[in-house]
């Protein structure tokens, strides 16, 4: 009988055990795009900011060395094509930001992918209960949920955002890509509908696009050295962990 019950009470003891830990499953896709916008969201605060500095350059350049005549009314057609033209490309570069950090966080070396019960540091909260910066302080091993993102954000999650969207931007910003072709179009279509000579027109052309490329290959230096440079991001750290810990 004493063995009957000792064999009953440890069953229950496990039983009590097994229904006390929760697991933590990994991050599923909400999950990540979720974590990647709230990266993103505030990403994009900083680049909105330098993008007035780079729309500055690229029509305080635009014609120089160009020894035809411009007129103020030439140069206001050509500076409001660089604004637009700008924007609708800030808008496509902040909008990859999700996927860009999506693939940042969980594909690249090391991910943020795998169970996280080995060892077990943090039990998975309810439904609608968000995470603690507890939980963030205590998940101190690389694995898919949202508290490692979290606890490694400064030794590999931010660093390796912020060189993957200086990554796309110079690709975004070089000879062959799709911005140079669209923007130049536009600028020589709205110099050859302004009152700019016909006969200048080729010279101009030849003069806007080396002055494009030119402030591109500065803008991409400048970026590299005052995007989220030093502590300027760290603001946004609180915001972040937040969000990121608010997802299952």
């Amino acid at each position: 009988m004493k063995s009957s019950l000792t064999y009953f009470a440890t069953i229950v003891a496990i039983s009590v055990l097994l229904f006390t830990i929760v697991p933590t499953n990994a991050c599923e896709q909400s999950c990540r795009t979720g974590i990647s916008l709230a990266f993103g969201d505030n990403y994009s605060k900083e680049v909105k900011v330098l993008f007035v500095e780079f729309k500055k350059r690229l029509q305080d350049n635009l014609s120089n060395g160009f020894t035809g005549s411009v007129s103020s009314s030439a140069r206001s057609s050509c500076n409001k094509v660089i604004e637009e033209e700008t924007d609708k490309f800030e808008d496509t570069f902040t909008g990859n930001f999700a996927k860009l950090i999506e693939d940042s966080i969980f594909n690249q070396s090391p991910q943020f992918k795998g169970q996280c019960q080995h060892p077990l540091r943090v039990n998975q909260p309810p439904a609608g209960v968000a995470w603690t910066m507890d939980d963030c302080q205590n998940q101190d091993y690389i694995c898919g949920n949202p508290p490692a993102v979290c606890h490694f954000m400064d030794q590999y999650v931010k660093p390796r955002n912020v060189k993957n969207v200086n990554e796309s931007l110079k690709d975004r910003l070089s000879p062959n890509g799709s911005f140079f072709s669209t923007l130049s179009r536009a600028i020589i279509i709205s110099a050859a509908k302004s009152n700019i000579k016909a006969n200048d027109l080729p010279s101009f052309a030849t003069v806007a696009e080396k002055n494009i490329l030119d402030t591109f290959s500065g803008f991409v230096d400048y970026f590299a050295q005052e995007f989220c440079k030093g502590t300027t991001c760290d603001k946004y750290d609180h915001d972040i962990k937040v969000k990121l810990l608010s997802y299952p």
